[in-house]
């Protein structure tokens, strides 16, 4: 698998992981699983067990809807996610956006988010 790719098993995880403020480091010892496991899963190189997938929800406390994703992004076939692709998507909503700003916005942007009057 190339590298800056992830599974859509992988991205739910990373993403529940994040939300909840915690690492893969913490990952690796609350599931007393090497980090490189993790990742290899994460990145599909290893299929999940239903046991990894109920202990990762568990540890995320994850609602029942969460839970549900988990098992069904981990026990169907790795769908490979590019994450290239995704940081070019996120780049062109942000460029957009910004494109949309008044020259009042942008001066404001630039001044730490005080306003000031147009000239």
């Amino acid at each position: 698998m190339m590298e800056g790719t992830l599974t859509e098993f992988g991205q739910t995880c990373r993403k529940l992981r994040a939300a909840k403020g915690f690492t893969m480091a913490d990952q690796s010892l609350a599931l007393e699983c090497d980090p490189s496991t993790i990742s290899s899963i994460e990145a599909g190189n290893r299929q999940p067990t239903i046991d990894y997938i109920s202990r990762f929800a568990s540890w995320v406390k994850a609602d029942i809807f969460e839970h549900q994703t988990l098992i069904k992004k981990g026990s169907s076939s790795p769908k490979i996610i590019d994450l290239n692709d995704v940081r070019k998507k996120a780049q062109k909503r942000f460029y957009r956006k910004l494109n949309k700003l008044t020259p009042s916005q942008i001066r404001a942007l630039r001044d730490g988010g005080r306003e000031k009057p147009d000239d």
